[in-house]
């Protein structure tokens, strides 16, 4: 999928001693308005009751963003809600995003990423120029604990050839290594790296970082806003 000028990149890498499945999951898709909506998330587990609650998760998200219009935020709070009702008894992390161009903006060549995190690591924001930043802001609860909880929504400007990469915990944690240097450990390496298109950037990063006996599977999402 690559609508209006954006190009998304995708990968999944299962856990070694996992026979192809996991909770690990990421989504695309457009919402009625036209915007395009991305959604990327880990749900506890690696056996066949993580992967499906991971589809009832991912599928539960898609419908309530394409049947409301909602903003990230608001899809995140209605399917913590959802799962409740609906008794689905699992805890997840999830981030919900969603690219916005107003005639304004496009005129000038932005977009806007609005984007909610519960609980889920922080997407790197990657400057055309090359200088590379998490986007810590938010974070909220993960998914299944607090079904009433209030959620955020954080905003950035996209420019052109701008990069948002969207990973699962796979990716950066290990035994013994603080979570803090992994995180610095990802945005160092994703700096610099302006040149690649998504799927070299996907490649790069798991040949970086994806070991051997890697202990949990991966979702990788790269999206790039092209210059119009």
């Amino acid at each position: 999928m690559e609508p209006d000028h954006l190009q998304i990149a995708v990968r999944y890498a299962p856990a070694a001693d996992v026979a192809q499945i996991g909770g690990d999951w990421h989504d695309a898709f457009l919402q009625p308005d036209g915007a395009l909506v991305l959604g990327i998330g880990d749900v506890a587990g690696h056996d066949l009751e993580a992967a499906a609650a991971m589809a009832q998760i991912r599928n539960l998200a898609r419908g309530i963003a394409v049947a409301t219009d909602a903003s990230p935020a608001r899809i995140l709070e209605h399917l913590d809600r959802t799962l409740h009702v609906l008794d689905v008894d699992t805890m997840a992390t999830a981030i919900m995003a969603r690219v916005e161009q107003t005639p304004e903006r496009k005129a000038a060549g932005l977009r806007l990423l609005r984007w909610s995190r519960a609980g889920h690591l922080p997407p790197v924001l990657l400057h055309a120029d090359g200088r590379a930043e998490m986007l810590e802001q938010g974070g909220d609860t993960i998914l299944g604990v607090y079904p009433g909880v209030a959620r955020s929504d954080q905003t950035c400007e996209l420019g052109p050839e701008t990069t948002v990469v969207f990973y699962t915990d796979g990716l950066v944690e290990r035994r013994g290594v603080p979570l803090d240097a992994s995180l610095e450990l990802l945005r160092s390496e994703v700096s610099g790296l302006q040149d690649l298109d998504p799927e070299e950037l996907c490649d790069h990063l798991l040949a970086r970082f994806a070991l051997q006996d890697q202990e949990d599977d991966i979702a990788l999402m790269v999206l790039r806003a092209r210059r119009e």
